[in-house]
């Protein structure tokens, strides 16, 4: 591996970091480093995306009772109308209330 004293003899052989390569060497500690932090974030975004699962299958479970339940009372009105005979509509007798006398008013054209 170059060092930085090694890099260029001259002037015009003077080369920054970027055209010797040296900022491409491995660094002691620094790949365990990285690598730790990554994991992290990894294990950061599995654990906020298993959270959403979570929340989502309870969404969906409430859901589907509710769904359930529904399905039940329209089961018990099916079982009413087939178990009792067809509702016939009977017209109520109307009863016939004395109505007010109108009121004759003579209209006076002129």
């Amino acid at each position: 591996m170059k060092s930085i004293l090694e890099a260029g003899k001259g002037a015009g052989d003077i080369k920054g970091i970027t055209g010797s390569k040296l900022h491409s060497a491995p660094r002691t500690g620094d790949t365990a480093y990285l690598d730790l932090f990554i994991l992290k974030k990894k294990q950061d975004r599995l654990e906020r995306e298993e959270e959403t699962l979570k929340k989502r299958k309870e969404r969906i479970q409430k859901n589907l009772t509710e769904i359930e339940k529904e399905r039940k009372l329209a089961e018990k009105v099916v079982e009413k109308e087939k178990g009792g005979e067809p509702k016939k509509k009977t017209p109520e007798p109307k009863i016939k209330v004395p109505s007010k006398e109108w009121h004759k008013m003579t209209l006076n054209y002129g």
